[in-house]
């Protein structure tokens, strides 16, 4: 599991590489949208499955690690040749065996950091979300989409996977108009409609799982721009050369910093001066675009094969027992030799042997008419238990030695005793199941580490996700309270407003008056 997902991560840094380097080009020979569909590349291996070996290229498999071939042996009994066939533990260093707890180790650092990576970007989406969505106010739906403004947004951005909704500044209007709302309008909405957030959230679980590499940041950033790139492609498919330039008014007037996480913003400062160099050249025509697909198609497949990983196949034994040896070859030699004639008389059982276990015991019976050679059995791959093998003649067994003679006793000095036989050294069978138990109670430990570790970083994205919730709910407690005070000296001001009126019909009244009784007075 652990050399696969190396040669995977590595095969898919290739990929990103070569998509790097090619998608300038793509873009220029057949459009933006062929360049952005390329970056298809690198995902499809991170979920390719090995392949047979027959089918991956020989310098591919060169870079896999080699199975030792395994060589005759000659032994005494049946149960030493099983023996042999066991794995042995590599020798400890400092009493921990490095070569069975550093590969689950690795794993768990990288997992790890991967999870981590993923919650920390999908905990920045989820609180811009959930501030933008506080403070919209909603205008109108196109299908299941709805569209509002909101406060907290400085340029039109699509947001949501499930909910999906369009978010536009509260100066929409007055920033926007005419052909150039509604282009931006119509670029959000083309977001939705292809799938781009979706398309984001892959790319931020494939920057997760490569998020010690820097190759993986600048593709995600350049499979970011290309997204863009792409979409202005498909709303400008059939705009006229007044609408090209309202749009690139528009993207002028939304040229904001970076969106978090999976949002797909209109304007990015970063990307502006690319997307506007991109609006003055002409799309490809049908040939062009029918060249770009087989281009994609070729990428696609040879990419694939050229870094697919090979499955090798398991090794079979074919164990030859007769009284006092045993034999074990390779079941599947390049060219199967043709065996020697067997000499009469000779007893022999052959064992099949897989993943050492005996899979079938055949007894030969010794014959008085020597049999005629045949050519070896070949193996078949569909099923482990048909091998070839190889008859080995396997000579009688030799007669046992005499006894020696006791020594001559003179009368004076006792027969010294003869030594006893040396015991034989214990197998290596039993060390190397002890360092296997040993290194599966490292990796054990390592998984529990690993889970507290896992879940140790989801209490604290709960936690800063808590937090960022309760200052949002604050910010809104006193957005609310402004707007109360605001509406109070609002009706404070409207009083004052209406008392000067007041006052001043009266002081009006008052001077007709005066002026009424002074021309009464004088005769007029």
């Amino acid at each position: 599991m652990t050399g696969w997902m190396i040669e995977t991560l590595i095969a898919s840094s290739l990929l990103m590489l070569a998509v790097l380097a090619l998608r300038g080009a793509a873009a220029r020979a057949f459009g933006p949208r062929l360049a952005y569909a390329l970056w298809v590349l690198p995902a499809l291996r991170m979920l390719l499955p090995p392949l047979p070996e027959a089918i991956v290229p020989a310098p591919l498999t060169s870079l896999l690690p080699a199975t030792p071939a395994l060589a005759p042996v000659e032994m005494g009994t049946a149960a030493a040749s099983l023996a042999s066939t066991a794995p042995v533990a590599s020798s400890p260093i400092s009493g921990i065996d490095w070569l069975a707890v550093l590969p689950p180790l690795l794993l768990a650092v990288w997992l790890l950091g991967a999870t981590a990576h993923f919650a920390v970007g999908l905990g920045r989406y989820r609180r811009f979300l959930g501030a933008a969505l506080a403070e919209a106010t909603p205008l109108f739906r196109e299908g299941s989409i709805v569209v509002s403004l909101s406060g907290a947004v400085e340029g039109p951005v699509a947001v949501g996977l499930m909910r999906r909704h369009i978010l536009l500044p509260r100066d929409f209007d007055t920033r926007y108009g005419g052909d150039c709302g509604r282009l931006a309008l119509e670029h959000e909405l083309a977001h939705h409609r292809r799938g781009d957030l979706f398309a984001n959230l892959a790319g931020l679980a494939m920057l997760s799982l490569h998020w010690f590499n820097p190759i993986a940041h600048r593709a995600y950033r350049a499979f970011r721009i290309d997204q863009e790139l792409a979409c202005d492609a498909t709303v400008l498919r059939r705009a006229s050369a007044a609408q090209r330039h309202a749009y690139g008014a528009a993207l002028v007037r939304s040229a904001i910093g970076g969106a978090p996480g999976v949002v797909c913003a209109l304007g990015n400062a970063d990307q502006l001066k690319g997307r506007l160099r991109m609006m003055a050249r002409r799309g490809p025509g049908a040939f062009g675009r029918a060249s770009g697909m087989g281009f994609a198609v070729l990428m696609l497949a040879g990419g694939l094969v050229l870094t697919a990983s090979a499955s090798p196949a398991e090794e079979v034994m074919a164990v030859h027992v007769t009284e006092d040896s045993v034999a074990a070859v390779p079941a599947t030699p390049a060219v199967p030799p043709l065996p020697p004639v067997p000499p009469a008389g000779a007893h022999r059982r052959e064992l099949w042997v897989q993943d050492g276990k005996v899979i079938r015991s055949t007894d030969i019976r010794p014959s008085s008419v020597a049999p005629v050679a045949a050519p070896a059995r070949v193996a078949s791959p569909a099923s482990p238990a048909r091998v070839a093998s190889t008859d080995r003649a396997v000579p009688a067994p030799p007669a046992p030695p005499a006894p020696p003679s006791p020594p001559a006793f003179d009368g004076s000095t006792p027969p010294t005793p003869p030594l006893p036989p040396v015991p034989p050294s214990p197998p290596s069978v039993g060390e190397a199941r002890r360092a296997a138990a040993d290194a599966r109670a490292n990796a054990a430990e390592w998984r529990a580490w690993a889970s507290e570790a896992r879940r140790h970083a989801q209490e604290q994205a709960r936690e800063q996700a808590e937090l960022g919730r309760e200052q949002a709910r604050e910010a809104r407690r006193a957005a609310a309270e402004a707007r109360r005070e605001a509406e109070a000296a609002r009706r404070e001001a409207g009083r004052e407003r209406e008392l000067a009126r007041l006052d001043a019909e009266a002081l009006r009244r008052d001077i007709e008056r005066d002026v009424r009784d002074a021309l009464d007075r004088e005769g007029l």
